[in-house]
């Protein structure tokens, strides 16, 4: 087992190793660190609105949200690099921090109210696809917020409006294509005191496009399944970590030495991140 450990770990490397000397192709010419998209301007009056309206599904308000102002300003502004992703879980994690609900017991959000939410705030390309939502729950655990999120079926996602992200890593044209969600999906989050914001413990939600190296070892993944994502404060960068998904071994052959280390060693990595 060590052995095996040691082995992978070294093929990891040189993949890496070589393949990040590799030149890109023209149409892939695109470094991981790149801006992909610009989100669109918010309307904060609106959105303070829609918040103050948001309850849970007994009818307890969630918020003051006009004491919000500054922070929802700040997540919203235009005049620095963002992206809708970091957005969207920014305004989360303040509505979990500024509940006036008790979060500690759990509460379920009206539904509808959190729909009008995340279309007011822009955070979907797609504004038809906080529709497929029919529950959010939240629930706090030592400060630490949890969010469990329901659709009525599996959901695929594309990213960029169809027409997915590429950037040029390990040898090769990372192109994602889209999320699928899985009828529940969940994840935590904490802020830390540099104001980044991590976002973890992912479950229910796997990267769908064509992934891979190319050196030492060539390597071809259609399925990646986050881990988690530390979102950089006024970037559109995010801190990746991600391992090859459970449904990639499931719908596509590959070794037994792949499978072992692919749940030991994750990939990491700084990268614009958006959908």
């Amino acid at each position: 087992m060590v052995k095996k450990r040691w082995v992978g770990l070294v093929m990891l490397w040189a993949v890496s190793a070589v393949g990040k000397d590799m030149l890109p192709p023209p149409e892939c010419n695109i470094k991981p660190t790149q801006a992909v998209t610009t989100p669109a301007p918010v309307n904060i009056d609106q959105l303070i609105q829609d918040l103050n309206a948001l309850t849970t599904s007994s009818r307890i308000k969630m918020l003051k949200a006009e004491t919000l102002r500054p922070v929802l300003q700040q997540i919203f502004d235009t005049s620095h690099v963002n992206s809708k992703l970091q957005q969207f879980y920014r305004l989360l994690n303040v509505i979990a921090e500024n509940s006036l609900a008790d979060i500690g017991m759990g509460v379920q959000f009206d539904v509808t109210s959190a729909r009008k939410i995340l279309v007011t705030a822009k955070v979907f390309q797609d504004p038809a696809f906080p529709a497929h939502i029919t529950k959010i729950y939240l629930v706090s655990t030592d400060s630490i917020p949890q969010y469990t999120v329901s659709f009525d079926k599996a959901v695929q996602f594309p990213l960029n409006q169809g027409k997915g992200f590429k950037s040029w890593d390990d040898g090769y044209c990372q192109y994602a294509k889209e999320l699928v969600f899985e009828p529940q999906f969940s994840f935590k989050m904490k802020e830390s005191r540099d104001g980044n914001l991590k976002v973890y413990k992912f479950q229910g939600v796997d990267l769908y496009g064509d992934f891979g190296t190319r050196g030492v070892v060539d390597v071809s993944l259609r399925y990646v399944r986050l881990a988690e994502v530390e979102f950089i404060k006024n970037t559109n960068l995010g801190r990746v970590k991600a391992y090859i998904s459970k449904k990639e071994f499931q719908e596509n052959k590959h070794n037994a030495l792949l499978r072992l280390v692919s749940q030991i060693v994750p990939n990491t990595s700084l990268q614009a991140i958006d959908w």
